[in-house]
């Protein structure tokens, strides 16, 4: 995949939109050309032969028309920078400064600099609010490039100002080294192999990094330091090490009593990853602990950012009883939630309760009841709010359901459909399973309307290579080998389930 094809696959909705409206402004035929090979790129179509689209393109393929075909892909990506570029500078304030800047470049070099001062003005503002020290620094520059002209600019006044700003900029840059620094450390590490934590990783960095960077003494810098060491935990699927770590963090900070108002999002930030990380590992009994602790904290500074946090809390609280066996004490769980105000605000949430909801009856074995939620999901408003692999791992659930209520058509008919919405997904490493336990799924529903049985112990071990043992299939809503084993054995998978939890809670 060359750089024009990663740019378009990773285009939102709202970006295509923003460029074909600006694209559509222009008549001339390479001007469209560019728009049919947009939708080419997008489609797939013909994504292993280039030649093909030479054709539809050009209506032959030669050198010439080729060379065309590869200047045509230049300008694509040109335009496609210039209207990102256009699009955000209106919606994101992290690049506002910048354009600013410009501008104000751009009616210097006009000779217009009453307008450049006012854009620079602008630029600093910005930059002010967002704390961003190296553009304060380039706007200094720019001032001190501005006072060479005429026009009258309190020139030591903008030196103090910049002088302050280098400090801040040392800092800064200080900082950001020794983050640079940690985060390749860690994300060199395999925390599944090696006997070092994270925590003794982290020591051994402060040694190697200069002592004084701030980063690793103030509250905020700890906090910054806390993100970027979970989020590669957690990328690493190293939830262990994620559940001690930030133990440690959060105790450290307590003890120190350096959360406050201020940072209380952060706090619970900390304990909503340790509570995630606890029931990653199946250390359920340590997770409701911390979800008595978690639900205090929310009420803690008038419940400020309770409703931020409500529904995570809601959603450990109904997987730990899940996982617990506590089936109906969840759906009491996901009603209630359901039944207050802020989920009903909230339709993205609302949706994801909806498929607790399905799931919870699911494992009571209500199918049909299941599947009239999942119908009901597809019209909420908050379905069309989640994400592709959301829908995708949704479709694969209803397929399921469907063929636990006796409909194993369903699965069979929908199939085609289903490979070709979610065909880019599929072919993602980290979605291999997904299509390998669909097609485990279609020979199921095959032979139950046949009639016939099915072996499915020579494919299953492909499978279930692809797993941790144990994995809670959180997104994937169902554990996809527990579910095969189930129909193999005959079991019932909700009672699978528990079983093999139980030999690996802690």
């Amino acid at each position: 995949m060359d750089i024009l094809e990663k740019v378009i696959f990773n285009l939102t909705s709202d970006e295509v939109r923003r460029f074909k409206i600006l694209s559509n402004r222009f008549k001339a035929d390479d001007e469209k050309k560019l728009l049919i090979l947009f939708d080419l790129v997008r489609s797939e179509k013909h994504s292993e032969d280039d030649q093909q689209i030479v054709i539809e393109l050009y209506a032959l393929n030669n050198a010439q028309t080729r060379n065309r075909y590869y200047r045509l892909r230049n300008k694509l990506l040109e335009n496609i920078e210039k209207s990102l570029t256009f699009y955000h500078f209106k919606y994101k304030d992290s690049i506002h400064a910048y354009y600013d800047i410009q501008l104000s470049i751009m009616f210097r070099e006009r000779g217009n600099y009453d307008l450049a001062q006012y854009f620079l003005k602008k630029a600093e503002k910005k930059a002010k609010e967002l704390d961003q020290f190296n553009i304060l620094e380039q706007i200094y520059h720019e001032y001190t490039q501005l006072a060479m002209k005429d026009i009258d600019i309190d020139i030591e006044e903008i030196l103090e100002r910049r002088k302050a700003n280098l400090d801040k900029v040392k800092i800064n840059n200080r900082n950001s080294e020794a983050v640079a620094m940690l985060t390749q450390q860690l994300k060199r590490s395999n925390f599944s192999r090696e006997k070092s934590s994270v925590l003794e990783l982290l020591e051994k960095a402060k040694k190697n990094i200069e002592a004084s960077a701030d980063i690793f003494h103030s509250t905020e810098g700890k906090i910054q330091i806390f993100r970027i060491v979970s989020a590669i935990l957690l990328q690493k699927e190293a939830y262990d090490q994620l559940a001690s770590y930030a133990q440690s963090t959060i105790s450290e900070l307590e003890g120190a009593d350096q959360f406050n108002n201020d940072n209380h999002g952060d706090r619970l930030l900390m304990r909503l990853w340790l509570i995630n990380a606890l029931l990653k590992t199946w250390r359920f009994s340590e997770a409701e602990a911390q979800l008595e602790v978690f639900e205090k904290e929310m009420a803690m500074y008038r419940k400020q950012n309770f409703q931020t946090y409500f529904f995570h809390y809601t959603n450990a609280r109904i997987n730990t009883l899940k996982s617990l066996g506590k089936n109906e004490a969840a759906i009491v769980l996901i009603q209630e939630a359901l039944a207050t105000r802020e989920m009903r605000t909230e339709p993205e949430k609302e949706a994801f309760l909806t498929i607790s909801l399905a799931d919870s009856q699911f494992l009571n074995g209500e199918y049909k009841t299941a599947v009239a939620t999942i119908v009901a999901l597809k019209g909420l408003a908050g379905y069309e709010l989640l994400q592709a692999d959301i829908h995708m791992f949704i479709d694969v659930f209803e397929m399921v359901v469907r063929l636990e209520a006796g409909d194993a058509e369903f699965a069979i008919n929908t199939h085609d459909a289903f490979k070709k919405t979610f065909r880019k997904l599929l072919k993602l490493e980290r979605h291999e399973r997904v299509g390998l336990f669909v097609e485990l799924l279609l020979k199921l529903c095959t032979a139950q309307l046949k009639g016939k049985s099915v072996t499915l112990k020579s494919q299953l071990p492909k499978l279930k290579e692809l797993y941790t043992e144990g994995e809670h299939g959180t997104n994937e809503i169902i554990v996809y080998p527990t579910y095969l084993d189930s129909k193999i054995m005959g079991r019932n998978y909700y009672a699978l389930f528990l079983e093999k939890m139980g030999k690996l809670i802690r």
